[in-house]
């Protein structure tokens, strides 16, 4: 191909392709709000994108159609992504999700479910078009000639322009409400050039406003264990439809009824990102003290000091153990909890002949295992137990035709065979709830907490049933002389932020 013909042609194939990813966009969720002016800051992100991809494809492939047709997959493959995760987690795709894609290889259970077969078939068949695409289109140019270095020049331009027009953009840090003002696409790059905050000024800021300050301990010599279980996907779905029969959770209802506090509990998650609520939990650090490092905290933060509730814990003597039924590098909490103080992570690896409720291992098994790691113990033992039971996508699990009965007052409508699965996983939790409560009655003086780190993904279930809470509940009980026979012992339901939780617990250490 001559010069001239081959810079004309990548001209039209560049306008092509920004032209195609603009309108491409219009099919992203959420939706983008129309605006007054023309976003410009919009137009130049996904421009510089369009020259920087689109021209590194082209210098390797050396085929300009090839090119244009593999950009546009990749928006495809993001467009799908991206919908799939805001129907099932009312939340877009953001840069962080690009760090666990390990994650989905490993764990693929635990993701594509969601997709749905029809998205990943489409995907498949236009790869298989742009391979065979690939081998009938014949390359137009060498890769050591002006045309390369014309698009190495155009890439580097690329790169300049987004990273310029990302540095110069005001955010609010909320995807939604960025994504419908820049758009999605646009909306991933600003975040992920304006989040690395791996820097002196931010490390010393996390110190000075760390909201767990060290605690001031009155009896050191007489200090509880301290239970706290993290309960996949618990809340009170009670409140949701009335046709759930209230012997659901009778042990949860019994331990409201001695506990030293409960209610609802604000989380910084919807159906996923564990780690969110679970890191607010650790360090009491909001969503808005971590600006974007709030999407995914152990990788954003790996290479800061901490302060921590485990931290604090062990300084006071503490044997710190975390319980986990699956691999203790997801999320990279094996590194992370590590390095915030945890002494011992017991994880899938220490549960090979563990029973099973559904595809996960049973609640009832983390409680053995709390039981064990105490026994192991020597002085006060801190153990933070995160379970898996009640996990999605519930959609693959299948109850028997009679299997309602057990779990509402009367046949459910047809569509929430997804929240008969949940309820019977929620059932286990609260028998969880008797099986700790019952067993640390005679103990040594124990506090055990017990909360939801979010509400389970099953949006549809939510909006068939008008139902838009997406707070989890919890509770902090203690056996410090209150006998578990419905004495009561707390007053009212009070909602609180998941940040203050940890403050709680430390406020009931010091009370003993």
């Amino acid at each position: 191909m001559a010069q001239t013909e081959f810079f004309l042609t990548v001209s039209i194939l560049l306008m092509a392709c920004f032209t195609s990813i603009l309108c491409a966009e219009s099919f992203f969720r959420p939706f983008k709000l129309k605006q007054p002016k023309i976003n410009w800051i919009r137009l130049i992100v996904v421009f510089g994108l369009v020259l920087c991809i689109f021209s590194i494809i082209l210098l390797v492939s050396q085929r300009p159609m090839f090119s244009y047709s593999l950009c546009m997959l990749l928006v495809l493959i993001v467009m799908v992504i991206n919908n799939v995760k805001f129907k099932t987690l009312r939340e877009p795709l953001v840069f962080s999700d690009f760090f666990l894609y390990l994650q989905a290889i490993q764990h693929p259970r635990l993701y594509f479910p969601f997709l749905g077969v029809l998205p990943i078939i489409l995907v498949v068949f236009i790869s298989v078009l742009l391979i065979f695409g690939f081998i009938f289109e014949k390359p137009v140019i060498d890769y050591f000639s002006l045309e390369s270095l014309f698009l190495l020049v155009l890439a580097f331009s690329g790169i300049v322009l987004v990273k310029k027009a990302c540095l110069s953009v005001s955010i609010e840090g909320e995807p939604e409400t960025d994504c419908r003002h820049y758009g999605v696409l646009s909306v991933l790059f600003i975040y992920s050039i304006q989040a690395k905050l791996a820097n002196a000024s931010f490390q010393e800021y996390l110190l000075d406003s760390s909201p767990l300050k060290k605690p001031d301990i009155k009896n050191i010599a007489d200090l509880p264990d301290v239970i706290i279980v993290q309960s996949e996907s618990f809340f009170d779905a009670r409140n949701m439809d009335k046709n759930i029969r209230q012997d659901v959770l009778t042990n949860y209802d019994r331990a409201l009824r001695s506990a030293n506090a409960h209610g609802k509990l604000e989380v910084p998650a919807w159906g996923a990102n564990t780690m969110r609520s679970e890191f607010a939990f650790l360090t009491g650090y909001t969503a808005a003290q971590l600006g974007l490092a709030k999407f995914y905290p152990y990788q954003q933060l790996s290479t800061f000091e901490i302060p921590s509730l485990v931290g604090h814990l062990k300084a006071l003597g503490y044997h710190t153990v975390c319980i986990h039924p699956n691999a203790a590098s997801f999320f990279k909490r094996d590194t992370f909890f590590k390095k915030i103080g945890f002494d011992r992570f017991i994880d899938e690896d220490q549960f090979q002949e563990a029973i099973k409720v559904g595809p996960y291992i049973a609640d009832s098994e983390v409680t053995k295992k709390i039981k064990e790691a105490l026994q192991l113990t020597d002085g006060p033992c801190f153990i933070f137990a995160i379970t898996m039971e009640n996990h999605g996508p519930l959609h693959l699990e299948k109850t028997s035709n009679d299997a309602w009965k057990k779990y509402f007052n009367t046949k459910p409508q047809q569509g929430l065979e997804d929240l008969t699965v949940y309820l019977k996983h929620l059932k286990n939790a609260d028998l969880m709830i008797h099986q700790l409560l019952s067993f640390f009655h005679d103990e040594k003086k124990t506090i055990v907490g017990f909360y939801g780190d979010h509400v389970p993904a099953i949006s549809k279930i939510f909006s068939f049933l008008d139902y838009e809470d997406p707070r989890s509940n919890y509770f902090l009980w203690d056996n410090f002389g209150v006998p578990l026979d419905g004495t009561e012992k707390c007053t009212d339901s009070k909602s609180i932020k998941i940040e203050t939780l940890a403050a709680h617990v430390l406020n009931l250490i010091n009370s003993d």
